[in-house]
């Protein structure tokens, strides 16, 4: 396992959407991934990583995920 540098979370210059940790992993991932690229890395993450424009960003750089959610709870 090999922890990586983070990309925090903060206002982004010309935009007028506050900055979110879904667009802070997207700018990672378009940011890094070429000089990790021959780690061929697998990304894990949470829930709050379990959704599609995730995911699509991760395939787009050939990157693998194993992110993982819970079932909600039945109360």
């Amino acid at each position: 396992m090999l922890t990586l540098e983070p990309e925090f979370i903060a206002p982004q210059d010309g935009t007028e959407k506050q900055d979110c940790e879904s667009r802070a992993t997207r700018r990672w991932l378009a940011a890094h991934r070429p000089q990790y690229a021959v780690l061929q890395q697998v990304y894990l993450g949470d829930d709050l990583f379990a959704n599609q424009p995730i995911c699509e960003a991760a395939r787009a750089v050939d990157g693998h995920f194993l992110f993982v959610c819970s079932p909600p709870r039945i109360r």
